[in-house]
């Protein structure tokens, strides 16, 4: 399985068949638009315009599903099922891995996607892509469909690659990503003799992938969104500290996707959540504003409710 980049192959790079992504290892599936393997996570997906029911946003993707489409007309004649590709693309939200995405000349029947980025011909690599988000609903058709929110590792420059990651056949992640085996540092506990700010220190794993990814890196408390050379940034806050004497759960609804600013005002107190998710900054009372949320998170009020309490005076 090949998570990732693959070596030599850049963001932008054209290809005339899925034969010769096939053979470059771009996309390792002779015809299907999810290449997956059985029982694992999905490596690569192409957008050409097969489902109607696609919406591209350069940046973000609406993708759909497979299965239960006649290949003739387009459209869906059958309810899609929660498996094989559909449940492989569940696995990479899960794990916080991202997937290649290709960009093919779409369709040229009528019931067809037409997506404004896709080539004029062939198909283009275009990058590693978050799965940040899963649901189904009733489609175009009248039938079940899943949908995949597919959002940019780098948006700020789609045909720029950021991330470098390989999961060899047994299963382990290596790259720039950490495993949380590797990270065993939590909130509240980063020792004063690590080198550097240590919040660069924080376990940064799955959970902390996704949910930047939820949240496209923009602060619940201000709104911000920071900008480096090398891509957007924010960090992924636990509200109930995991390390002694809190003993969090490393769970989605105990996290925040925080600018830096702020991640330090809520670890340290400064900054508070009130039951009305409502964010106040204790210094001077002054009301920031609603917590921001944004579908497919929402943190418990249970560790707001215990975050207060850890730092009521």
């Amino acid at each position: 399985m090949m998570i990732g980049n693959i070596d030599g192959i850049f963001p932008g790079d054209h290809f005339d068949s899925y034969a010769e992504m096939n053979k470059k290892g771009v996309h390792r599936d002779a015809q299907a638009g999810i290449c997956w393997r059985k029982d694992t996570a999905a490596e690569s997906v192409v957008l050409s315009g097969g489902y109607v029911d696609d919406e591209d946003h350069l940046t973000k993707i609406l993708y759909t599903g497979h299965g239960g489409r006649d290949d003739s007309t387009g459209r869906q004649v059958a309810d899609q099922k929660m498996a094989m590709g559909n449940m492989a693309l569940t696995i990479n939200q899960e794990r916080g891995w991202p997937v290649r995405v290709i960009r093919g000349v779409s369709k040229k029947r009528k019931r067809a996607h037409h997506s404004p980025y896709a080539p004029s011909s062939g198909y283009r690599y275009d990058g590693l892509f978050y799965v940040a988000d899963h649901w189904s609903e009733i489609g175009r058709d009248g039938y079940t469909i899943f949908r995949y929110w597919l959002v940019a590792v780098d948006s700020t420059d789609i045909f720029r690659p950021r991330v470098d990651i390989v999961v060899p056949l047994d299963g382990k992640m290596h790259g720039d990503v950490p495993q949380p085996s590797e990270v065993e540092v939590g909130d509240g506990d980063v020792p004063e003799t690590k080198v550097g700010y240590a919040r660069k220190l924080m376990r940064d794993g799955k959970l902390g992938i996704r949910i930047k990814a939820i949240h496209e890196f923009r602060c619940q408390f201000c709104g911000a969104v920071l900008l480096t050379r090398r891509g957007h940034y924010a960090e992924a806050a636990h509200i109930q500290a995991l390390g002694s004497p809190h003993h969090g759960p490393d769970v989605l609804n105990n996290m925040l996707c925080l600018c830096s600013d702020d991640h330090v005002r809520f670890d340290t107190g400064t900054v508070v959540v009130n039951e009305n998710r409502q964010v106040f900054n204790i210094l001077d009372g002054a009301e920031v504003g609603p917590l921001r949320e944004v579908t497919g998170h929402h943190p418990s009020d249970e560790y707001f409710s215990y975050h207060r309490e850890h730092f009521a005076t």
